[in-house]
This record gives C-alpha cells, sequence and structure tokens, in this order.
C-alpha cells in the first residue's frame, strides 16, 4: 500500500498529522511526504518519523503556481517513465498534511478496482479542540461536517443523518482511497484547484466510507489551492 501526503509549508499541521497516520494505518502501508526543495521544515518533520521525503521543484515548474498534481504523480511512481510504479491493484492513498485520522481503515480485500473511495470531513478549528476530542471531552457530533459543494452534485441540508455519506461521496483530494492500474494519473495542474476533481474521472464509481473520518484542522481557506495562506497551527 503507498500512501502520498503533499505538504509545502505545512509542517506545523503535518508534525502532528503524520504520527496519526502512521499510527491509523496499516503496519505495512508505505508513506512518503513529498515537497519543495525550499521547505526544511516538512523535511525535518518527515525525517524525524523516518518517513522518506520526495523533494521536487515541480511544484512551480513550466509556469504552475501549484502543482500538486504532477507533485502526487512523482512521489506515487506515476509520472511517466518513473522506474517503479505500483503493481497492478495495489491500494494507493492521497492524504492532506492537515487531515487528522479517526475510526478504523478498512480492510483492503474489500476495496474494489475502478472504484474512488472517500470519507468525511469534520472541521477542527483549534489545537485545543481537537485534543479535547482526543481526551474525550468532546464528541464527533460537536464538530460540524465539512459539505463541499461541487457544481452539478447534489448537497445535503447541514445537521441531516445523510452529511456523513454525502461529505464522502465527494473523494476529493483530502482523502483519495483506490487500486492502481496502468495509466491512471492525476496529471498537472497549475493550482490544487481542481486536480482532484481531474482525478475522480478515472474511476468507474466512487464509495463513501463512513468507518473512516477526519478532522480538517485549522481554518479553511480556497486561496490555499495556489500555496498556503492560512494562520499557523496552535502548538501547546
Amino acid at each position: 500500500m503507498r500512501v502520498v501526503i503533499p505538504s509545502v509549508n505545512y509542517a506545523d499541521f503535518l508534525a502532528d498529522t503524520l504520527p496519526a497516520w502512521q499510527a491509523f494505518l496499516p503496519r505495512d502501508a508505505k508513506i512518503a511526504v513529498v515537497t519543495t526543495p525550499e521547505d526544511r521544515e516538512t523535511q525535518a518533520v518527515a525525517a524525524s518519523c523516518d518517513v522518506p521525503c520526495c523533494v521536487t521543484d515541480v511544484w512551480t515548474r513550466d509556469g504552475a503556481i501549484f502543482n500538486k498534481g504532477s507533485a502526487l504523480d512523482l512521489a506515487f511512481g506515476f509520472a511517466p517513465g518513473w522506474t517503479h510504479p505500483p503493481s497492478g491493484k495495489e491500494v494507493c492513498l492521497s492524504i492532506d498534511a492537515d487531515v487528522y485520522p479517526f475510526g478504523q481503515f478498512p480492510d483492503r480485500a474489500t476495496l474494489q478496482p475502478g472504484v474512488l473511495y472517500g470519507c468525511p470531513r469534520f472541521q477542527c478549528d483549534t489545537r485545543e479542540d481537537l485534543i479535547a476530542h482526543l481526551e474525550g471531552r468532546k464528541p464527533r457530533d460537536a464538530f460540524q461536517v465539512i459539505l463541499t459543494r461541487v457544481r452539478g452534485e447534489p448537497n445535503a441540508r447541514l445537521g441531516t443523518a445523510q452529511d456523513l455519506v454525502t461529505g464522502a461521496m465527494t473523494c476529493l483530494g483530502y482523502f483519495q482511497l483506490f487500486r492502481y492500474r496502468f495509466g491512471i494519473c492525476f496529471g498537472p495542474s497549475k493550482t490544487a484547484g481542481k486536480y482532484d476533481l481531474d482525478f475522480r474521472r478515472h474511476f468507474q464509481r466512487r464509495h463513501p466510507l463512513t468507518s473512516v473520518w477526519v478532522f480538517h484542522l485549522g481554518e479553511q481557506n480556497r486561496e490555499n489551492w495556489r500555496g498556503r495562506v492560512v494562520r499557523p497551527w496552535g502548538r501547546a
């Protein structure tokens, strides 16, 4: 199983989320971080967790502003001419650096080819909120499900029992789980705005996982699609 976490100037989030994913995912999962040559802090966090770090300038090559798609392709081994692509039907997972996992990872034997799996996402504003939840002082129901509106797709009303499924069905870039097949790739993207929507087109169908959910840490801001603008993630 291959897992890639893109992180550019997100070391403060990664310091919390990377150890959490290491504990959450199957023991044989091969996690890698992909970043820029200038982002020494992300490289240091990856090294402290004994996780390999793919360092590349592809993010801004050829006039791109934040080419997250090509960075993922390089780190996964999807890039053309890569000598070590995933094996046929190998399980792959792309996750953002600012999401923290909960629940139970699915049995990989149940994951089908041609299906893109997503999970629900809850908003967690502060590190104090995260700690309160981890310590059992703040239940999951106290956090709001993030329902991202994708043009042409239905949007559930907030507070309905359908929120978890609707949120998971979007299968957006914060958590995209799938089986590899030859020729699949994220593809180049000028920014990180729509690379994940383009990637969804490689799959015959999408499926929601509700046994897994993530907390999105810190503020939400679409300007991050062009590079980080959000405030630092607070440290205790």
